[in-house]
């Protein structure tokens, strides 16, 4: 009996040794087999599933990594350009040895333990020949590519379609994808909202620690940053030592992660800086590329192919004597209306410095910190569009530059229109509420829209804004354009938006515009180029002033 009960009572000890013993021995078994099964399921060669449309055209296709079925997911989303199918392969084939190594490296010493689940030996000579297969497009080596080509050549669509690949192979291997599994950036805020990415300098902690970053950059397989000829050289260069800081490896180039600079040296250079391709002593540029992906059928003008024709000569050459006259068939002139039967009323204001900065201090005398211009006055109407001036959430596509519509305010609690105040713009009455009145301004964003036609309205709340402003002088008697004006100091609350019914050119590069309203000419670097390679048609282009065949002519 006492030895009975000295076994029975040590049942309980012994069962839950055991079980905690093999609870950690099954979770780590788990892992283990994880990591190993995406090696597995990558080696597969299982027969793909076609999606096709009514009419029996293929439309898409299930994915598992392969070198034939890149080629053929390729063959469905970019048709007959047969430089964006090359381009896609090569970016897929790095991210996929990518995704082979790092699997490798992370199942390291768990064969054993893995061994009854390992494919036949048939199954892993096929696994061997494939990765042989992808990891033989890029030469056994690191990725690290040049995508260029014209605007309107499709270097947007292959990044876009490259992640939406990637997304289906990781959901079907069961890997988490997100925005650092392909990290998608480009320098500016507007370039990174046209692509749904982020800054580079946000996305890679160019003012903050490395340390905070690295935990969530374990996942990133393939690096890509667009629209590179707004890159400062010194920009690249802190690129290259920020992901070495990363992912831990000094010795490689860009800490040995896959990365694809994509964009035209043909388009905007960086403001105020050296674009990449004229800097002579810049290692990260001159000597780590090792591929150039150059795509040549340009698609934004498939409606208009001799105005596509015309503007590939002028991007190569320049325009001839004669293409300059054709262009000029454009103009309209300048486009003044007259509303007839308004009533005009003018009154004297006070003269007071709220009111010569909201009647005379615009957006154009007003610069902050960041050498952003700011309007202390919002004109705004329902559709007005605006642009936003600030990185307030670069991954939701809320950045500098993104392009919104104005839909309303939102009052503050116990404020209603009657606390609204009657001033005259422009010699209209008008409704006015003070930024004190307002909780939020309701904006409609028109980029990196996923909802189709369905509206997606957000809420921008008001920040205090330091500021430089060209104030008139004297304060006494009329001012006018031709005023004499002096710096001061202000502060003051405002939205961040500006309005913007005409953008620049900066704004708009890498856009497809069908009705294009060109107000001025500037001749600096390419900008002419650019600005008319943004219409898809010539019929769309409006011009105001004629171009001068002096400065675009042929070199």
């Amino acid at each position: 009996m006492r030895l009975s009960a000295l076994f029975l009572g040590a049942i309980p000890m012994l069962q839950q040794g055991l079980m905690g013993a093999v609870l950690c021995t099954v979770l780590a078994i788990s892992q283990k087999i994880q990591k190993r099964r995406i090696v597995n399921t990558l080696h597969q060669l299982q027969s793909i599933c076609r999606i096709v449309d009514e009419n029996g055209h293929i439309t898409d296709i299930e994915v598992n990594g392969t070198l034939k079925n890149i080629r053929d997911f390729a063959e469905i989303h970019f048709s007959e350009d047969v430089d964006q199918k090359k381009s896609f392969e090569i970016m897929m084939c790095a991210f996929i040895d990518r995704l082979y190594k790092e699997s490798n490296k992370s199942a390291e010493g768990t064969w054993k333990v893995v061994e009854s689940m390992e494919p036949s030996v048939s199954k892993k000579r096929k696994s061997n020949d494939e990765r042989e297969k992808i990891g033989k497009v890029n030469y056994h080596k690191q990725l690290i590519g040049f995508l260029s080509g014209a605007g309107g050549t499709g270097k947007s669509h292959v990044i876009k379609t490259a992640c939406q690949y990637a997304q289906k192979l990781c959901k079907a291997l069961g890997v988490k994808f997100d925005k650092r599994t392909i990290v998608v950036t480009a320098p500016t805020g507007a370039a990174a909202v046209s692509i749904n990415g982020e800054t580079t300098a946000g996305a890679f902690a160019f003012k903050r620690k490395v340390k905070d970053e690295q935990e969530e950059f374990k996942i990133t397989y393939l690096v890509i940053v667009d629209e590179v000829s707004f890159a400062f050289v010194e920009d690249m260069e802190l690129l290259n030592e920020k992901i070495k800081q990363i992912f831990d490896n000094p010795w490689e180039p860009f800490g040995g992660v896959p990365i694809v600079f994509s964009g035209d040296f043909a388009q905007l250079s960086p403001v105020g800086g050296r674009p990449l391709y004229k800097s002579e002593h810049s290692i990260v540029w001159k000597e780590y590329l090792n591929a150039f992906m150059e795509l040549r059928t340009n698609h934004r003008f498939d409606k208009d192919v001799n105005w596509g024709a015309m503007l590939g000569r002028f991007r190569d050459v320049g325009l001839s004597t004669k293409e300059v006259a054709i262009i000029n068939t454009r103009v309209v002139g300048n486009l003044r209306f007259h509303v007839r039967g308004t009533r005009r009323e003018y009154c004297n204001m006070k003269r007071k410095a709220q009111d010569i900065i909201y009647a005379d201090v615009g957006e154009a005398h007003v610069e902050d910190q960041c050498n952003k211009r700011r309007d202390p006055l919002l004109k705004l109407y329902y559709g007005r569009p605006l642009y936003i001036n600030h990185n307030e959430d670069v991954a939701g596509c809320v950045a500098n530059g993104a392009i919104c519509e104005f839909r309303g305010v939102k009052l503050k609690p116990a404020v209603s229109q009657k606390d609204f105040e009657t001033i005259i713009i422009d010699g209209y009455h008008v409704n006015c509420v003070s930024i004190t009145q307002v909780d939020s301004l309701l904006v409609n964003m028109l980029d990196g829209c996923k909802g189709g036609n369905k509206e997606t309205i957000i809420e921008l709340s008001p920040k205090v804004i330091y500021a430089s402003a060209k104030f008139p002088v004297p304060f006494t008697g009329p001012i006018t354009k031709n005023s004499m004006r002096t710096r001061r100091r202000i502060s003051f609350e405002q939205f961040p938006v500006n309005c913007a019914n005409a953008r620049t050119v900066h704004k708009l590069q890498g856009r497809s515009i069908h009705h294009l309203v060109v107000s001025a000419w500037d001749y600096t670097d390419n900008r002419v180029y650019v600005c008319l390679s943004l219409c898809t048609t010539m019929k769309g282009l409006f011009l105001r002033e004629p171009l001068n065949p002096s400065k675009t002519k042929e070199e």
